[in-house]
């Protein structure tokens, strides 16, 4: 696993992950630990769920994070076309500021809703 855009790894940092279903529902939690003396630095690029979806037709349904304004928490919708990129991040501590870590992707009659959390620092 790269941890900078360099691919330099950190020293002490320990990656496992957690899949399996229940109920219906697909889970994959990353757990990364820190066991070294130091700050590992910013970790990005963490990739952990690998699905195939349609490539055409697929539409992304969410809402707006908090933007302390009129434009909070309003619904978003938009086509995805082949090579679109969404990227779901908070830019704060707070995992609502200016996006919503929750959304789905839904193509003809399938919807698959998506979560993704963080327990913070």
């Amino acid at each position: 696993m790269r941890f900078d855009e360099n691919g330099a790894d950190y020293q002490g940092v320990a990656v496992t992950a957690e899949a399996y279903r229940e109920n219906g529902f697909y889970y994959c939690i990353p757990f990364i630990k820190n066991n070294g003396s130091e700050n590992s630095g910013q970790i990005t690029l963490m990739r952990s769920l690998d699905i195939l979806l349609p490539e055409t037709h697929l539409q992304y349904e969410s809402i707006n994070g908090d933007s302390a304004d009129g434009a909070s928490f309003f619904p978003v919708y938009r086509e995805l076309n082949t090579g679109d990129s969404i990227s779901v991040c908070a830019h704060t501590g707070r995992p609502s500021e200016g996006i919503f870590p929750v959304f789905a992707l839904r193509y003809g009659t399938v919807k698959q809703l998506f979560a993704i959390g963080w327990a913070g620092r």
